[in-house]
């Protein structure tokens, strides 16, 4: 199975203005060649970005990695964006110096599904003929 890769960027949600805009600078972080890993549940990030990006912590869990069981850290407040999608999700850290990864949870926010043939994301429908979200 091939490996897809996504550009997104990544932003402190609790730096973006309610309102009308303030002066206060947005932490935000482009990275392309994420890979889009539906095995990951969250969006996991090395802790150096997580850093960067000044996320709040929130709790301790235990997380199933491809080397067993791990402790890790999450992280609250990180909007994902995709060309004009945007979804608000929590992040897992991962050591410093590890890939970044989208993991199914944000792939499934932002409405876009892996394309395994041609290697690259594919926005699922969201206009009058269709849409992947429901309420």
């Amino acid at each position: 199975m091939g490996q897809v890769v996504i550009s997104i960027a990544i932003e402190n949600s609790a730096d973006l203005p309610d309102g009308p805009a303030t002066h206060v600078a947005v932490r935000r972080l482009d990275l392309p060649g994420t890979l889009m890993d539906s095995g990951a549940t969250h969006l996991c990030l090395p802790a150096d970005l997580v850093a960067d990006l000044g996320l709040v912590f929130d709790r301790e869990v235990t997380v199933k990695t491809a080397t067993g069981y791990q402790s890790r850290r999450i992280f609250r407040n990180a909007m994902v964006e995709f060309e004009d999608r945007r979804t608000q999700c929590e992040c897992i850290e991962l050591p410093a110096g590890m890939p970044a990864l989208l993991g199914a949870i944000p792939i499934e926010g932002l409405g876009v599904e892996p394309d395994l043939q041609l290697r690259r994301p594919r926005k699922l429908p969201m206009d009058a003929h269709g849409s992947f979200m429901s309420a």
